[in-house]
C-alpha cells in the first residue's frame, strides 16, 4: 500500500506545489489532515500522531516537501533559465553583482505594481 501511495497519491499533493504554495493557512491545513487521513488508512494506525505516522512512511510533510521542490528548482538553476533572467554586472566585486536585473515596465499603469 505505501507503494501505491508514493506512486500515485504523493504526486497528486506536490503536482503545482510552488504556484499554489502561497495560498491560504486553512486549505494548507486542509492538505495535511487529508494526507494524515490517507495514511491512517494505509498503515491501519488510527492512535498515532501526524509526524509518527511519516515517519513510519519515511516521508516529509507536505509544507516542508513544497519548500524542499522549490529550494531544488532554485539552487539548481537550469541552463534554459540563465537565458530568462539578465545579470547585472559591475566593475567592482560588491555583493550585488550577480543579482536578476529587474525588467523595466512597459506600461505605467500596471507595469509598476
Amino acid at each position: 500500500m505505501l507503494k501505491i501511495y508514493k506512486s500515485f497519491i504523493l504526486p497528486h499533493f506536490q503536482y503545482c506545489s510552488s504556484v499554489w504554495h502561497f495560498c491560504s493557512s486553512r486549505n494548507t491545513d486542509k492538505l495535511e489532515s487529508l494526507n494524515k487521513r490517507v495514511l491512517r488508512a494505509i498503515f491501519n494506525d488510527w492512535n498515532s500522531n501526524y509526524n509518527e505516522l511519516l515517519n513510519k512512511s519515511g516521508t516529509i510533510s507536505l509544507f516542508n516537501q513544497r519548500i524542499c521542490n522549490m529550494l531544488t528548482c532554485v539552487f539548481k538553476y537550469p541552463l534554459y533559465m540563465k537565458y530568462m533572467f539578465n545579470v547585472r554586472t559591475g566593475n567592482y566585486s560588491f555583493r550585488g553583482t550577480n543579482v536578476p536585473k529587474l525588467a523595466i515596465p512597459k506600461t505605467t499603469k500596471y507595469g509598476r505594481n
